[in-house]
């Protein structure tokens, strides 16, 4: 799927990305954005890029608030799950630095 879809709503993606601190051009960000919509469009397959490009014209044209709201709720997704891979990261490398600052003792035994 292209990014190519997202760019009619790129003025809302960067308007609700500042409001979290995140880079409305980041790739893993837009890929997000993506996925969540085609799931929220098509909840039994998915769309093509032209597809989905004109679901998300018609809304921005006609419910604008909503699509602003869905922009809202899959940024705040996105922000916790970057921030729940970069806690677990951080306390397995703590675990793992704690395990081998044991281990010479260990071997001893």
């Amino acid at each position: 799927m292209s990014l190519e879809a997202l760019m009619v709503i790129a003025d809302l993606i960067a308007m609700v990305s500042r409001t979290y601190g995140v880079e409305p051009d980041t790739p893993n960000y837009l890929n997000y954005l993506l996925y969540r919509f085609n799931q929220v469009y098509a909840p039994a397959g998915g769309l093509n890029c032209r597809e989905l490009e004109q679901r998300l014209r018609e809304d921005r044209e006609r419910r604008r608030d909503v699509l602003i709201k869905l922009l809202h709720e899959f940024t705040r997704e996105y922000v916790e799950e970057v921030r729940r891979r970069r806690e677990n990261t951080y306390l397995t490398n703590r675990y793992y630095l704690r395990e081998s600052m044991y281990l010479p003792w260990r071997s001893n035994w």
